[in-house]
């Protein structure tokens, strides 16, 4: 995945990510977050490698402002501890 150019976000998304990110310093973490969706066949798949809340959620807007419909959803990155 390229980097999000400035302007993705509405100013709204960026406001409430900066209020939180105080409380909550774990959006702005790379490896935090990660994006997925559902295919038409219901199969869920992780899009792209585990980053921060605010570069999910540019990635999630992309994505649902193309023709092809899918669900997308972010969800916090639990690493495994085997």
């Amino acid at each position: 995945m390229e980097p999000y150019p400035v302007g993705t976000f509405t100013d709204l998304d960026k406001a409430t990510i900066q209020h939180f990110a105080d409380r909550h310093p774990e959006l702005l973490e790379r490896h935090s977050y990660q994006l997925w969706r559902m295919g038409d066949d219901g199969n869920e798949m992780a899009i792209g490698e585990p980053t921060s809340f605010l570069d999910a959620r540019c990635w999630q807007h992309d994505l649902e402002s193309r023709k092809h419909k899918q669900i997308y959803w972010i969800s916090k990155y639990a690493i495994s501890e085997d």
